[in-house]
């Protein structure tokens, strides 16, 4: 079985919502789709310090219009989606199976490198994933994935 070549949610979602999407959010095929409010109520890629995530944007590659708010997208609000998403260790580095194997359980955050979002597996000061899983593919940056749930006891949620 071959590497992803997409991240994904992994079952069917109960709940999705059309959001407008802020100016030039840069969504990939192999990157996390989590997302947060902007300041107007706009969707954002979440990036590492990210404690207000609402849930997992269904978008293909492609960067959202540069006007904001001219883009929708459905967002997925479920509470207990599982979602499969790149893993890495610190600065974006790639991370050993072993590595994978022992935080399954454990909670992460995340790292946003070159518009590519990850599960941080070495880092949990924010602890906004949960690690449930994992699909190790080989050794490279880019081979290893982590099967998350958001952790809603992390979430602050802010008025919009």
């Amino acid at each position: 079985m071959g590497r992803p070549l997409i991240a994904v949610p992994i079952g069917i979602p109960q709940c999705i919502k059309s959001m407008p999407i802020g100016a030039s959010e840069v969504f990939k095929n192999r990157s996390g789709h989590l997302v947060k409010p902007d300041g107007s109520g706009r969707m954002e890629i979440a990036g590492a310090a990210s404690v207000n995530i609402i849930g997992w944007m269904l978008q293909g590659e492609r960067t959202a219009s540069a006007t904001e708010g001219a883009d929708k997208g459905d967002v997925i609000l479920d509470h207990d989606m599982v979602y499969l998403m790149p893993a890495c260790g610190a600065a974006g580095i790639a991370v050993s199976e072993a590595v994978l194997k022992a935080a399954i359980g454990e909670s992460c955050d995340i790292y946003v490198g070159s518009d590519y979002q990850y599960a941080n597996v070495a880092a949990s000061a924010v602890g906004i994933l949960l690690i449930v899983g994992y699909e190790y593919y080989g050794s490279a940056v880019g081979d290893q994935w982590a099967r998350v749930k958001i952790n809603w006891e992390k979430v602050v949620n802010t008025g919009v």
